[in-house]
């Protein structure tokens, strides 16, 4: 019998060990308040509209590289609240988006696609010659757009109404997430964050050992939020080691492309496969 009952307390500590380790990590910085219940399907990108105070979330809707028009995107208010599920259809796989003047800016596999977000209906798509997987979307203060391809070490640029070829090479490899500020391009990569010059393409080490780059956000002054799709989230600052926000991977919830509204302090999360989208207050530094 105390065979038995040792036997007993031995399995009920591992099976408890085990499942403390299938915890999630959230930092003390980070308080959840609101998370989507339902009708989104392999959310990808989420991202902020000010003028209407609204957010659009990319659905892949399963596939992620397929062209099979199953994608749409939906809206959402700051209340994580869906406005309408299938707000624009007729996409395929679309990730990262942009926004300039009105229009919603949307990668969607080999074509960038551009919506009136006033009547809510797709006016132009783009094909993007020689792209593989286009994949995340920044717009500069003039209005270019840039777009990374992540099967191709690429990124192209869209101006007065002409998609470009933009740049190529090894030390893109990887590219997903970008962000444009000033002269400057930001792009994660396979495991670091670089800066691209505008004007000469000359490449320079922001932060390294970062892991898989997805979602890339400014958190503040020289400092961004990342995610890595597999579940972790860091804030990084340059030439400092990342900061742990959000790890989610014991629990096999993705963290895609993430979108983090300043004056708000609200980082958004898509989860893709978990298919919703999860809001966090963001506390400041004591």
């Amino acid at each position: 019998m105390k065979k038995i009952l040792n036997l007993f307390v031995f399995v009920s500590i591992c099976f408890f060990n085990n499942l403390k380790g299938q915890e999630k990590f959230q930092h003390e910085g980070l308080i959840t308040i609101w998370e989507t219940k339902k009708d989104l399907k392999t959310t990808e990108s989420v991202i902020y509209d000010k003028e209407n105070d609204l957010l659009y979330v990319s659905n892949v809707n399963q596939n992620p590289w397929e062209k099979d028009k199953n994608g749409y995107i939906s809206k959402l208010n700051l209340k994580g609240d869906i406005v309408d599920t299938k707000w624009v259809k007729d996409l395929s796989a679309p990730k990262g988006m942009g926004i300039y003047k009105g229009k919603l800016y949307v990668a969607d596999v080999d074509e960038l696609v551009e919506i009136d977000i006033k009547k809510g209906e797709i006016i132009n798509r783009y094909h993007v010659d020689g792209a593989q997987k286009l994949n995340d979307i920044t717009i500069s203060s003039n209005g270019a757009v840039y777009i990374s391809d992540s099967g191709d070490a690429a990124i192209y640029n869209f101006k007065k109404g002409k998609v470009e070829f933009f740049t190529k090479s090894q030390n893109l490899k990887g590219i997903n997430g970008i962000y444009a500020q000033g002269n400057l391009l930001y792009a994660g990569l396979e495991n670091k964050v670089i800066s691209i010059d505008i004007s000469t393409k000359a490449v320079k080490t922001f932060t390294d050992n970062t892991g898989g780059v997805d979602g890339l956000v400014p958190s503040g002054k020289n400092s961004f939020f990342i995610s890595d799709w597999s579940g972790h989230i860091y804030e990084i600052k340059e030439g400092e080691k990342p900061t742990l926000m959000l790890d989610t991977t014991p629990l096999q919830i993705n963290a895609a492309d993430i979108e983090y509204i300043k004056d708000k302090a609200i980082l958004l999360v898509p989860t893709f496969y978990k298919d919703n989208v999860v809001a966090y207050q963001v506390r400041a530094s004591k």
